[in-house]
């Protein structure tokens, strides 16, 4: 088979589509198989469930627009351009491509899924504990790189064993996830969240000293302050306790998370709906 008629065998293109979970790679390879099908300046996809933005070659002014799905599921928005309609032939020959593309994209974003459910929290959709341990080490180990100060919030609902018996717990889950909104709407996008127990959640805040740190925490601390859930006509009010502690050169995990627990405790002893920010020992 010569090297022009291989690249537009099915076959191949199959084989070549299932050969990686990888979203933009599986696309990398439909773009280069279609170039030698059809002439064409650009293709783009979209889906904003797995926030995937795929763009290569140029934007023309007639595009061709499908969306893509199987069996209900929506497996995203896929766009083609050029300077000059597509005819009718060549739609059908689009519509007969991208049959091939379909099944490896869904294969794609089960992966994504599994991998998401595996490192979320189903109820709040913050990361999950077990995510917690591999971005700490890394961004521990790009401070020995680079210096650049890493801090850790560490905050826990208060009296939230009160708000479960004398609300339910369908209300505890409502509030865990309203806090777990706050902390998603408030924080920075280069921070990460996570939900690290019952009602104890932990942002990290990389290029953050202590004091950049308070500044954010109070933040939290206010929008938790002013909001409520209702409840059978009334509302249930609720408040955080907050503790911060900067990462210390060759400290492990453990001790850095320690130190902004034993913080968090005592804002807890010492009145609740209070930040307490660990003091960083002089050299």
């Amino acid at each position: 088979m010569a090297a022009n008629e291989e690249k537009k065998d099915p076959l191949t293109l199959v084989n070549n589509l299932h050969s990686t979970l990888d979203v933009n790679k599986i696309l990398e390879i439909f773009y280069n198989h279609l170039k030698n099908i059809i002439t064409f300046d650009g293709l783009s996809y979209h889906n904003a469930y797995i926030k995937t933005h795929y763009f290569m070659g140029e934007t023309s002014q007639c595009q061709f627009n499908f969306n893509l799905s199987i069996d209900e599921m929506d497996l995203g928005e896929f766009i083609l351009s050029r300077q000059s309609q597509f005819n009718d032939h060549e739609i059908g020959i689009l519509e007969e491509q991208l049959c091939f593309l379909i099944n490896p994209l869904r294969n794609a974003i089960t992966h994504y899924e599994a991998l998401h459910a595996a490192l979320h929290d189903p109820l709040t959709r913050l990361l999950n504990r077990g995510s917690l341990n591999n971005t700490l080490q890394r961004e521990m180990k790009m401070y020995e790189r680079s210096q650049s100060p890493l801090s850790l919030i560490v905050m826990d609902i208060d009296d939230f064993k009160q708000i479960n018996d004398q609300s339910g717990h369908l209300v505890g889950d409502d509030v865990l996830r309203a806090v777990a909104d706050i902390i998603s709407q408030t924080i920075r996008e280069t921070d990460v969240a996570f939900r690290i127990g019952g009602e104890e959640f932990l942002v990290l805040m990389t290029n953050t000293d202590i004091n950049g740190a308070n500044i954010l925490a109070e933040r939290l601390r206010e929008q938790v302050e002013s909001c409520h859930i209702s409840h059978k006509g009334q509302n249930v009010n609720f408040t955080v306790s907050l503790g911060i502690a900067q990462y210390r050169q060759n400290e492990t995990q453990h001790e850095l998370i320690a130190r902004a627990d034993q913080a968090m405790y005592q804002a807890k002893r010492t009145g609740k709906n209070k930040v307490i920010c660990e003091l960083i020992p002089s050299d």
